[in-house]
């Protein structure tokens, strides 16, 4: 039968916990960029200069692509509404 011995994890127990807090500080930090990116992007494509509006659009449906890929070869679950 296998021994686990736990007390090495609870010995370093600060470092676990200064770990947790840089994880959530740094997901926090990129959930709020992600929201600014997402309003900016969403913003220059519906009111924005029509060339800022091309390269939103060209980086959005790049962005797109990748889940695509994934699905290449299965029929779309549904069909996408154009963004007005």
């Amino acid at each position: 039968m296998i021994q686990l011995d736990f007390m090495a994890v609870l010995e370093q127990w600060p470092a676990l916990l200064r770990g947790a807090g840089f994880t959530l500080g740094l997901s926090a930090v990129a959930a709020v960029l992600g929201v600014g990116l997402g309003v900016g992007c969403g913003w220059a494509r519906a009111w924005g200069p029509k060339p800022l509006a091309a390269v939103v659009s060209v980086y959005v449906e790049m962005a797109n692509l990748g889940p695509r890929a994934e699905l290449r070869g299965q029929p779309d679950p549904e069909p996408q509404l154009p963004c007005v």
